[in-house]
């Protein structure tokens, strides 16, 4: 399914992330480890312990946010929200018709938009995420701005 697609897509980009590109005094270091094993009759070899320990030689790729993340536009001044989980949804390789700014304003339950709502936007198509702040309530200006929206 779609969600099983995001989720494999998702595990493999956290999985680049784990590793590591070595630098030229760490490549030194265990070569020299490698080497002192192999005299002693281990049959041990530089480019599996790189890969052992979480080392590339290769440069690493861009982050997820930079590997061909689409710009798209706002469609009011209040939607940035939308506008970023419909960018991201279409990095992950969602159709456009399935994540267009009317798709995710329908899965909304109220014309207002929170931050949280976006989580659940994400989460409603698989995609797993986690919600962090720093407030426990919305602000009294957010508020008056939530009721005027």
């Amino acid at each position: 399914s779609g969600a099983r697609l995001l989720r494999a897509k998702a595990e493999a980009m956290a999985e680049v992330r784990r590793t590591r590109q070595i630098t030229k005094s760490e490549l030194r270091t265990l070569k020299k480890r490698v080497a002192q094993l192999r005299k002693k009759g281990f049959d041990v070899w530089t480019e599996d312990e790189l890969e052992r320990e979480g080392w590339t030689l290769a440069p690493l790729p861009p982050a997820a946010a930079d590997a061909a993340t689409p710009s798209m536009a706002q469609a009011a001044d209040w939607d940035c929200g939308l506008a970023c989980v419909q960018m991201a949804l279409l990095s992950l390789d969602v159709p456009p018709p399935a994540c267009s700014l009317k798709q995710l304003r329908a899965r909304l339950s109220s014309d207002s938009v929170w931050t949280a709502d976006l989580v659940y936007l994400l989460a409603s198509y698989g995609i797993q995420c986690e919600y962090l702040t720093s407030e426990l309530s919305a602000g009294a200006s957010s508020a008056e701005k939530a009721g005027s929206a």
